[in-house]
């Protein structure tokens, strides 16, 4: 732990008094976090708080402040002068039988716990926990760094014949942890459960390419094509939108049912060139082509550009939405790197493989510097405590991230072939995590963990 952290609140000068953790990693008592975000930024205080320290803009649990993950790596005046408590019964850890200040005992992080076994298999390396798992995802690890092992559910094809020359373009899982796919942007989509059971097929009419499709409440489907949306439903086939200048390549939808496209967008920017320099005879004109990341927000019923939030010298791959605060998550093969961003447009966090984040993974087999490797971010999706699970094609592995883009861990899988070679990634209400390999999905659990890895 830093020293300045050891010191105590950078806002009251002072001991700790209930120390919060942001997804900064900065700490703060959590009084103290309450006056400043009432005070300086009243307008925001229900969607994020600005960090004091770094200015990262950190979302706000839906209880506010107190929801923020309680720091136990640091002192906390409360816990070392007992004569300023009412006296309580606080509840206790199981495991290291620290007494805690909540009675949420979720927001502990206990050390002893992590020492536990609760995987017996082959896999001798790993100590896993048993904890209820979505605290262990929720949970934003300080300078720990987290292996995820993941066993392999099903795996099934969704073509025929050889699947090596098949790439699923579209991977979508509904709440109801079924799984649409499709296949090199063909016009049918196939619906499978968990264990690999097709349970319905679509050909859309007339012949059509599916990029991207998302799943809606009232049981209807929006897909989409370079420039236009369609909504299919038990009606047939009806237009929802035109994009003019647009070639989109994925779509996602926020928890109101609003929608978010994303692509690319041509430009022509015109060029004149003299035959000489001392003359003034000009040839014709020579147009040249830019591309810029479009990033449009729609109405529930399409009518409507909401927002456009395109920009320069960006490439968008997948796009996610965050179903607990409505934040937008992208990959951008472009710059190679997954960012978060608001509906406004304004960043909160962006995440690509540095050199300090490489060096956690050089002893992995996958990131080897044999030769040297890139970062190339395809799949993403949010997990249902608001993480972000990210494709890296270039190592044929799996990252998770927080909700602010800053690095949890990495899967890891003793599976045969291990993830195979990833493309697209979602991740169900029941935490099966689907990963579309060529022409075949693979569906895994999460069966534990291990720090400092």
């Amino acid at each position: 732990m830093a020293d300045d952290e050891e010191d105590g609140c950078d806002i009251c000068f002072e001991s700790y008094r209930c120390p919060k953790l942001l997804p900064c990693r900065h700490t703060f008592c959590e009084p103290c976090l309450r006056d400043y975000g009432e005070n300086t930024c009243p307008q925001d205080l229900y969607e994020f708080l600005v960090c004091p320290l770094c200015r990262t803009h950190c979302v706000l649990p839906s209880c506010g402040v107190g929801g923020f993950i309680n720091n136990y790596f640091v002192p906390d005046s409360l816990t070392s002068d007992r004569s300023n408590l009412t006296y309580k019964h606080y509840p206790k850890c199981n495991f290291c039988k620290v007494t805690l200040l909540s009675d949420d005992v979720r927001d502990h992080r206990c050390k002893m716990s992590s020492e536990l076994s609760s995987d017996e298999s082959d896999d001798s390396d790993y100590d896993y926990n048993d904890t209820s798992l979505g605290f262990i995802l929720h949970f934003p690890l300080l300078k720990m760094r987290t292996k995820y092992k993941v066993d392999l559910h099903s795996a099934y094809p969704v073509v025929t014949g050889d699947c090596d020359d098949a790439l699923i373009t579209c991977l979508h899982i509904t709440p109801e942890n079924k799984c649409y796919t499709v296949v090199n942007c063909m016009s049918t989509y196939q619906k499978h459960d968990s264990s690999g059971k097709c349970i319905g097929e679509t050909t859309i009419t007339p012949d059509t390419q599916i990029i991207d499709m998302v799943y809606r409440k009232d049981n209807s489907v929006l897909f989409q094509t370079k420039n236009e949306i369609y909504v299919v439903n038990e009606a047939g086939v009806k237009l929802f939108r035109i994009l003019n200048n647009f070639e989109g390549v994925a779509m996602a939808m926020f928890s109101d049912e609003r929608v978010v496209t994303v692509g690319t967008a041509l430009s022509v920017e015109k060029r004149f060139k003299t035959k000489d320099a001392s003359s003034l005879d000009l040839e014709k004109e020579q147009p040249e082509l830019s591309t810029k990341g479009k990033i449009v927000i729609l109405s529930r019923d399409g009518k409507t550009i909401l927002a456009d939030l395109s920009r320069d010298n960006c490439s968008p791959s997948v796009v996610a939405v965050n179903q607990i605060n409505d934040t937008i998550c992208m990959s951008d093969t472009e710059r190679k790197l997954v960012s978060v961003f608001l509906q406004s447009g304004d960043v909160i966090g962006e995440f690509n493989l540095d050199g300090r984040v490489m060096d956690l993974f050089r002893f992995l087999p996958m990131f080897q510097q044999g030769e040297s490797r890139g970062f190339s971010p395809a799949g993403i999706c949010f997990d249902p405590d608001g993480n972000i699970l990210v494709v890296d094609q270039a190592s044929a592995s799996v990252l998770m991230l927080d909700n602010s883009a800053g690095f949890i861990g990495i899967l890891v899988t003793g599976a045969e072939g291990g993830f195979g070679h990833p493309f697209l990634i979602g991740c169900g209400s029941d935490r099966t995590i689907w990963v579309g390999d060529r022409g075949r999905i693979k569906v895994f659990n999460v069966a534990g963990y291990v720090n400092d890895m």
